[in-house]
């Protein structure tokens, strides 16, 4: 018969490793315990099986009225239709901020390097009459709208001939050559 050739610390590290096992294994199972506890709490109780309920399945040509209940003799108000019920608010979504946050530069393609501290109010003079509004300071960035002679604008700043402006109320790009100082026309 031949002896084991484990030491005994090398029988302690064992044993120590077994007892932290089971210890992990028990905390993983009465982890999903827990959560399968709480899920049973958020499910629908089952419906009652007492003798004294009846089930009533309707014939496929009869539908049945949406103000009768299964129980003979009591009825339902009918539903009105006249006011949209509105549906209870969910717990699960978040409540709307009374202020949303606007983001200024959602619409531009790209954004400026330097900003005026306040901006400079500039007037629209286009021999077309139109001054195209754009993403970026370019003609090759998108078209966001359009500013018409005589729009006052709010400048805020002036990169390379394009000007940065506010264009329902958020900032875009326009040419500068077509803006006139508010003063001075």
């Amino acid at each position: 018969m031949r002896r084991s050739s484990l030491t005994p610390a090398d029988r302690r590290h064992f044993a120590a490793i077994l007892f932290i096992g089971a210890a992990v294994f028990l905390l993983i199972a009465l982890l999903f315990f827990r959560a399968g506890a709480m899920n049973s709490d958020e499910q629908e109780p089952a419906p009652s099986k007492s003798p004294s309920s009846s089930v009533s399945t309707p014939s496929p040509d009869v539908t049945p009225s949406p103000d009768v209940t299964d129980e003979p003799g009591v009825t339902e108000p009918p539903e009105t239709t006249d006011t949209p019920e509105s549906p209870e608010p969910s717990e699960t979504l978040p409540t709307p901020s009374p202020t949303p946050e606007v983001d200024l530069y959602e619409r531009l393609d790209f954004r400026p390097s330097t900003m005026f501290n306040e901006p400079e109010t500039y007037v629209v003079s286009s021999p077309d009459g139109e001054l195209n509004v754009r993403s970026g300071p370019s003609t090759a960035y998108e078209k966001l709208g359009q500013l018409y002679t005589g729009t006052p604008v709010q400048v805020h700043t002036i990169e390379n001939g394009w000007a940065l402006v506010m264009f329902e109320e958020r900032y875009a790009w326009c040419s500068a050559n077509y803006l006139v100082a508010a003063g001075g026309e």
